[in-house]
């Protein structure tokens, strides 16, 4: 099953962790978290984030 994220309000480790509180059924849910393809895009002049918030992809996969 996949998830599709598009808000930055959220770093993956807090999106899993909300994830699991919305959901606690999924905590013994297997979860690959992946950062979107324009996470952490800045402009060449800035430096670059320190913790990237961007919208990711969540693949879970029953254990």
């Amino acid at each position: 099953m996949m998830f599709d994220y598009d808000d930055k309000e959220l770093s993956p480790i807090e999106l899993h962790a909300k994830f699991i509180e919305f959901m606690p059924e999924f905590k013994n849910v297997g979860m690959l978290i992946v950062p979107s393809s324009s996470a952490g895009v800045h402009l060449a002049d800035d430096a670059p984030p320190d913790v990237i918030k961007s919208g990711c992809h969540i693949y879970c996969h029953q254990l």
